[in-house]
């Protein structure tokens, strides 16, 4: 069972943070090998925390490898907190978190963990080689959006 698991300080606010992660929609403007997202069966409740289903398309263009999954998601605003849970092909399971905690002196400690397991066998050994990698640049990629919106550290924005 692969497991993922990261956890890093960023200089930015947590409902910022979260924002970004929460926004799921605007996937495919930043995140590296999302194609498209598609979102229903959308429910809010009065705290705020809404639940959906999204379809995300990815497309690794090294192996030729296109996949579309399922899953429902779950963002928590007074948790701070995005999780998604698919049992859906391709995925045996896939079981998804972001967090975000604020640091006592500012910032924010945005913690990842992903544990999944692919239903192909021949997928699942891709995705082993480079889920490390691709993860990599998912967090560069949402760190570089949050430098878009609230400012680069150093860059006196």
């Amino acid at each position: 069972m692969p497991q993922f698991r990261t956890g890093r300080v960023l200089p930015h606010n947590p409902a910022d943070l979260y924002a970004i992660a929460a926004d799921v929609q605007f996937y495919p403007t930043f995140v590296p090998l999302c194609r498209s997202v598609r979102i229903w069966n959308v429910s809010t409740s009065e705290d705020g925390s809404s639940v959906f289903t999204a379809r995300i398309d990815i497309a690794y263009s090294k192996l030729a490898i296109t996949e579309s999954f399922e899953s429902e998601v779950t963002c928590d605003p007074t948790q701070l907190t995005v999780k998604s849970y698919s049992l859906k092909p391709p995925f045996r399971y896939l079981d998804s978190s972001w967090r975000f905690l604020p640091q006592r002196g500012g910032g924010t400690k945005v913690m990842i963990a992903i544990d999944y397991e692919l239903k192909s066998r021949l997928l699942q050994i891709l995705m082993n080689a480079s889920f490390d990698l691709v993860m990599s640049r998912v967090i560069a990629a949402f760190e570089a959006r949050a430098g878009e919106l609230y400012g680069k550290v150093g860059s006196g924005q």
